[in-house]
């Protein structure tokens, strides 16, 4: 060990500063430490920091000693972690702060070079310590296989049943729930000191219907988009696509939904939806709905770099023959996202169903007894709806640029563009949003854009 006055660094360990044998004939050869002391001149206030430098490059160089593993978030993440165990400091009050405000940095990042790297590897590190034990994280350091192939086989060996991307996979989970009880634990850090740490940072938070967002992020790191559970219509499942920007590349995608005493998972693999789009089910009791996305590169753990992907959410209504309503005629339903404009779906339902918030619901095409016709179906509960509004070609096409028809509490409207567009407003919702579906042409037309407003009630000028 050698002690200098100077430099950047409190402490470092480097192997290739061993000592040659022949210099060093009582046994093998011994790492080396260097250690700064001039800071601690300036503030013996950081001698506590000093003595948990020292004591992790010593574990450096006791693990370079003894050999096995040498990823560096295993090296990395252990040495942090060991010195967490014995302080007994918080964990939101280390390195892994840092990872949790950035959780898109990839946890097994071949050269950790910044503090959040060593968070993310610490945090893992942790997690394992959590479901394995003590004895499991000694094996894992000195297994002579590396980095997750380490973990793998050494899962294997314990009879655990799963994998080290399974053990990943709910880590991700684990670090923006931070749930200690649910699932005995399975999703959280019921044994460390977790009261300071602030869940993983939220990337989305998703309002409504179809959403679409363009992003890139690290292989094994996670993004985490939470949906509004308003937006949702618990009856449909939900559509989501993962689109990378290189056909090679994959994802794991997890929707997650919090009950009120467990916890669901449903994880797929991007490369499972085979050019269209993964359909989950939703709980009618969740409480919340996130949506866990983590790219990874098939048969190369170590590859870094973001992968840059869209993804793109959405419910597709199911087929529906709308019940008639008094002098509404016959109309029998087809979504006009389905009919006119593929890929694209309707805000839908923009609340859940619930009688204070108004007739609100879903856009059909339709035929009427005078012909064409946009019909809002409104949902009374998930297994009843009715015509809550409707509009004919007929009635569009006799009136003039303007406000054309609007429901009794003027929620719902239609009105006629000089271009001969029609436009339905539904709103406001419980955001005070009112939205805009834009028919090219007439109420035949294909769907030309969605829209968003603040301005109350569409119907409320309306003759």
């Amino acid at each position: 060990m050698l002690f200098t006055s100077g430099g950047a660094k409190r402490g470092y360990y480097a192997s290739r500063h061993d000592m040659p044998q022949e210099r060093n004939p009582s046994g093998g050869e011994t790492g080396f430490i260097n250690m700064t002391y001039s800071g601690l001149r300036r503030s013996p206030n950081l001698r506590g920091v000093y003595l948990r430098t020292l004591e992790h490059e010593f574990w450096h160089m006791v693990h370079h000693k003894l050999g096995g593993n040498h990823a560096r978030w295993v090296e990395e993440g252990i040495a942090v972690f060991h010195l967490h165990l014995l302080s007994g400091i918080p964990m939101g009050r280390t390195v892994v702060s840092l990872y949790l405000e950035n959780p898109q940095v990839q946890m097994n990042h071949p050269v950790l070079l910044q503090n959040v790297e060593y968070g993310g590897a610490a945090l893992f590190v942790s997690y394992l310590y959590e479901r394995f034990g003590l004895d499991f994280l000694r094996q894992l350091a000195f297994h002579p296989q590396q980095g997750l192939d380490a973990l793998d086989a050494l899962l294997a060996a314990h009879g655990a049943g799963i994998g080290a991307n399974d053990v990943f996979t709910d880590w991700v989970i684990a670090n923006f729930l931070l749930d200690g009880w649910r699932e005995n634990g399975r999703f959280g850090y019921p044994q460390l000191w977790t009261s300071d740490m602030q869940p993983a940072r939220r990337l989305r938070y998703i309002y409504e219907l179809p959403f679409t967002y363009d992003h890139a992020t690290a292989p094994y790191s996670a993004a985490y988009y939470e949906l509004w559970p308003a937006a949702l219509d618990r009856s449909l499942p939900l559509l989501f696509r993962f689109s990378p920007a290189e056909a090679h590349q994959d994802a794991w995608l997890q929707l997650v939904q919090v009950l009120p005493n467990a916890i669901d998972v449903q994880r797929f693999s991007a490369s499972q939806q085979g050019g269209g789009a993964i359909a989950a089910a939703l709980r009618h009791d969740a409480q919340r709905f996130i949506l866990v996305v983590s790219p990874y590169t098939p048969g190369d753990r170590r590859r870094s770099g973001s992968v840059s992907y869209s993804l793109a959410f959405s419910q597709q209504p199911a087929e529906l023959t709308p019940s008639t309503s008094p002098g509404a005629g016959q109309f029998t339903g087809q979504t006009a996202a389905s009919v006119s404009a593929p890929g694209l779906t309707f805000p839908g339902q923009v609340n859940q169903p619930a009688t204070d918030l108004g007739a609100l619901g879903r856009i059909y095409r339709a035929s009427h007894a005078s012909g064409p016709a946009l019909v809002v179906y409104k949902f009374v509960s998930p297994e009843r709806g009715e015509v809550a509004f409707w509009v004919t070609g007929q009635e569009i096409d006799s009136a003039a640029a303007g406000c054309v028809k609007a429901s009794a509490d003027r929620r719902i409207a239609a009105s006629k563009q000089a271009n001969n567009n029609v436009v339905i407003a539904m709103g406001p919702d419980v955001e005070n949003k009112t939205f805009h579906a834009i028919f090219d042409g007439g109420v035949t037309g294909g769907v030309s854009g969605l829209s968003t407003t603040y301005d109350g009630p569409p119907g409320a000028g309306c003759q």
